[in-house]
């Protein structure tokens, strides 16, 4: 397999299964944030202390930590098959193995009786 297909597959794998688990930590995390906005009294009236509500921030992480782990998944991939590729050696060259003179003195007597008798040459 090529450097770049392997890339994009591996990578893909890392980048789906980070934006899944993003998700629930999305979903996790947007629970948490729902049961701790603080509150504070100011002459009798329950005034909140931030000016996003939870369902803001809720909506924000349910899109962008999915999509920023499956980013830097797939980055990270990246880099290691890149790394890797350029650490792996190069196949070597196949090589043609050299006939023994007697393999090749068999040969040349099985040209010669292959041949009429009109094209032998005489050294």
């Amino acid at each position: 397999m090529s450097t770049r297909k392997t890339i994009l597959v591996n990578g893909g794998l890392a980048a789906v299964a980070l934006a899944v688990i993003g998700s629930f930590f999305a979903q996790i995390a947007g629970m948490w944030v729902a049961s701790q906005t603080p509150a504070r009294i100011v002459d009798g009236n329950v005034v909140p202390t931030t000016d996003t509500s939870p369902a803001d921030v809720t909506a924000v992480l349910a899109w962008r930590l999915p999509l920023t782990m499956a980013a830097i998944g797939f980055a990270i991939v990246a880099v290691a098959e890149g790394l890797r590729s350029l650490w792996k050696k190069p196949p070597a060259p196949a090589v043609t193995p050299t006939p023994t003179p007697e393999v090749e003195m068999q040969r040349m007597l099985r040209e010669l009786e292959a041949a009429p008798p009109g094209e032998h040459q005489h050294v």
